[in-house]
């Protein structure tokens, strides 16, 4: 596998799964827990804790979709911002579902801000690695 490859995957499928992750061994009452029942009982006012259970995973799923329709719409001019787009549009129509209680969670407006900063990170990496495709290329 060359290096574009590996960091596309490694782009995608790190995040989902370290998403996964997290809602598996720090949530109890999820349908994952079903299939996975090994949680991690924690209780903690840490910052950080709170973070990465509140917030993490939003914004790992962020990046990763960011990344996954940036290569898929390969074929599109500015396939970076329709990107952001559609993943800006994604994450806040997921927390307005919440907020009606047409999908189960809770609607936190720090979702969407820190899905937001996600998927900004993904499009300064992807500037900087993947649109200058020629060194990208070349150091594969």
């Amino acid at each position: 596998m060359n290096r574009k490859k590996l960091f596309y995957l490694s782009n995608i499928f790190f995040p989902l799964a370290l998403g996964l992750s997290i809602y598996v061994f720090l949530y109890k009452n999820t349908f994952l827990n079903s299939f996975f029942p090994f949680t991690i009982n924690i209780q903690s006012d840490f910052f950080v804790y709170i973070f990465i259970k509140s917030w993490l995973c939003d914004m790992l799923w962020s990046y990763a979709l960011t990344f996954s329709l940036f290569i898929v719409l390969f074929s599109f001019r500015n396939r970076l911002l329709i990107s952001a787009i559609i993943s800006s549009f994604l994450g806040i129509i997921c927390e307005i579902f919440q907020l009606a209680n047409i999908f189960s969670g809770t609607f936190d407006i720090l979702d969407i801000f820190f899905e937001h900063i996600a998927i900004a990170l993904a499009i300064c990496v992807i500037k900087r690695r993947v649109l200058n495709e020629k060194s990208f290329i070349n150091n594969a």
